[in-house]
């Protein structure tokens, strides 16, 4: 028994703590696999049991004579393991003799537990504590919000007077500035479904996010609520929210490609869907436990993690070109991710039928977030860099590059959208439902600023995002309208249009509505997690101007990249494929 308690002191300092510590901090990337209560459980039993348990059943099964020799080593392992961080902070030298240091302090203490009781003493004591740190993780952190089940939702207590379905559409990453042309409107050439909509509906030109983080701008979105930065860990975002409030009225049918706002309850869990992905995650996570272990220079061998924007910095893998093998492995993974959320598109494109009752049809997807793969006409065609910088130098060589591609995949969006449009027509629901297409936050590639951290230089780069709301049978009847109007109002403006009071307080205000608009904008701190900027000194929320000035949105190099991109040969415009040179072979001229 001494054995397993040595294992579980050495495993949990050195595995178990510093792993379920980055987890534990980055819900969203249990989450964004779709991992259910029982999962995560199993998860995080098997972080913190599962090695203890092998060391000692290895233990057992050997000879009696080598178990001592053996649980050295595994000692000394574990304990080099565990003093690896401190010394890759400390060590001015090279990473091998980090490793080597780390191997020495290990067999220190592997000599020093086998001479000292009092040591062994106080190491079975810390064991056995260890062996309760699932307890901790499970209840006693953020992941508590995936495994403990919420309060029940909270559903409209009347029902809507217009008989109405719903459609909203949150994209990811996608800034007003991508679509505009030089009139400040909607550029139909490149992106005609989204200019259909603002023609047939209103198109809210003065719309901006609350929040520069996924979880806050989206749960803003389904509550019309500004939430603080762990939205997640906040009950009320799942209990009252659109789906809550249109669940008695109308037939649920939501795809949260990230982020799970609609109460299992009323969005039940897919029994086993999850489990496929389960070895993914533990592949995963065994990658960041190298990261987290490792000197940086020994990190550039490692594969890339799945979403590893949710856990870990993309600097860690920025370079990866200057290591061939490492790159290969990595476009090799991103190959088979990278049409993931373009699948999920289409996969809710299919999902949409005419019901008896009216239909809430809900999809947040991570497009046109990147990595930007996607060429206008779906191909994929993988970039030279995996991931875009957390900011830009003044001369970053990379930086019109990415903004190229972004439009690109972008001009994607927009025939997903047609697509979806084109869907809702042949099932009868396009003329008489609400639609609602709008994004979470921006993305900024201004030189020399943030990619998404608010910051002076940056602000209307990742606060202005498209807003575009069709009231039900208005085909036909569009504007654009320049109040002031946030993401935080969709919910109230849904309501309104539904003619459905919500039954608890909001943020949010009707952009339909008699009620004058807000005198300023609201924005929602950090400016990015882990960092700060000059935005945020003054507290968590902050008040912008209520019109951000045009002036701010640097269109001129936008249309710029567009200008020297675009293909005179194609009447309807486009980009070039020799504007992305590792891509002209995969476009072969489709456009």
């Amino acid at each position: 028994m001494s054995r397993i308690l040595h294992l579980a002191c050495f495993w949990t300092l050195a595995g178990a703590l510093p792993l379920l510590d980055v987890v534990s901090r980055s819900p969203d990337f249990l989450d964004i696999f779709g991992l259910g209560r029982v999962e995560i459980t199993v998860l995080i039993l098997a972080i913190c049991w599962g090695p203890i348990a092998l060391s000692s059943l290895v233990l057992w099964a050997v000879p009696v004579r080598w178990r001592p020799w053996l649980d050295r080593c595994l000692v000394a392992g574990l304990g080099a393991a565990a003093v690896l961080p401190l010394l890759n902070r400390l060590w001015v030298g090279s990473g091998w003799g980090v490793l080597l240091a780390a191997v020495v302090v290990g067999a220190l203490l592997a000599v020093l537990l086998a001479r000292m009781r009092e040591l062994r003493r106080f190491v079975e004591t810390i064991g056995g504590l260890a062996l309760a740190a699932p307890v901790y993780f499970l209840f006693l952190t953020p992941l508590s919000t995936l495994v403990l089940p919420p309060p029940p939702p909270e559903p409209a207590t009347a029902s809507p007077g217009v008989d109405a379905s719903v459609v909203v559409v949150v994209l990811d990453e996608l800034p007003t500035v991508s679509l505009l042309d030089g009139d400040f409107g909607i550029d139909a050439r490149f992106y005609p479904n989204f200019a259909r909509l603002a023609r047939e509906g209103t198109w809210f030109r003065n719309g901006t996010t609350v929040a520069s983080a996924t979880p806050v701008a989206v749960a803003a979105v389904v509550s019309g609520r500004y939430p603080a930065l762990d939205a997640l860990a906040v009950p009320s975002n799942q209990t009252r929210n659109l789906f809550s409030l249109l669940s008695a009225s109308h037939e649920l049918n939501v795809h949260e490609s990230h982020l799970r706002f609609c109460h299992p309850a009323l969005c039940p869990e897919e029994i086993g869907a999850s489990w496929a992905v389960f070895g993914t995650v533990l592949s995963d996570l065994g990658v960041v436990w190298l990261r987290i272990l490792l000197p940086e220079k020994m990190q550039l061998w490692l594969p890339p993690v799945t979403y590893q924007f949710l856990l870990l910095a993309p600097s860690v893998v920025e370079d990866l070109a200057i290591n061939p093998q490492a790159f290969r492995a990595a476009r090799a993974h991103w190959s088979r991710r990278a049409g993931g959320p373009a699948s999920d598109f289409e996969g809710f494109i299919e999902s949409i039928r005419a019901t008896e009752r009216p239909g809430l049809h809900y999809l947040h997807v991570l497009l046109p977030h990147e990595p930007s793969v996607h060429l206008p006409d779906g191909e994929i065609c993988l970039p030279s860099h995996l991931h875009e910088p957390l900011s830009w130098g003044a001369k970053h060589e990379r930086r019109k590059h990415a903004r190229l591609r972004h439009l690109l995949q972008l001009e994607y969006v927009d025939r997903l959208l047609g697509r979806l449009f084109a869907r809702l027509e042949e099932e009868g629901l396009y003329d008489s439902s609400v639609i609602v297409v709008t994004a979470d936050h921006g993305v900024s590639h201004r030189a020399g600023g943030f990619r998404r951290a608010f910051s002076a230089a940056s602000l209307c780069d990742i606060a202005a995002v498209p807003i575009l709301i069709k009231p039900p049978a208005t085909a036909g009847i569009g504007e654009t309208s320049d109040r002031n109007v946030e993401v935080s109002d969709i919910l109230p403006s849904i309501a309104d249009l539904l003619e459905l009071e919500i039954p608890w307080a909001v943020d949010g205000r009707s952009a339909f509505g008699t009620q004058p608009a807000r005198s300023s904008k609201t924005l929602v701190g950090p400016s990015w997690p882990g960092m700060e900027t000059e935005f945020f000194a003054s507290g968590e929320r902050v008040e912008i101007s209520a019109e951000l000035p045009r002036s701010c949105f640097g269109i001129e190099e936008k249309l710029e990249i567009r200008e020297n991109a675009a293909d005179r040969t194609e009447p309807k415009g486009g980009l070039r494929p020799e504007a992305i040179p590792e891509c002209a072979e995969a476009y072969d001229g489709r456009l």
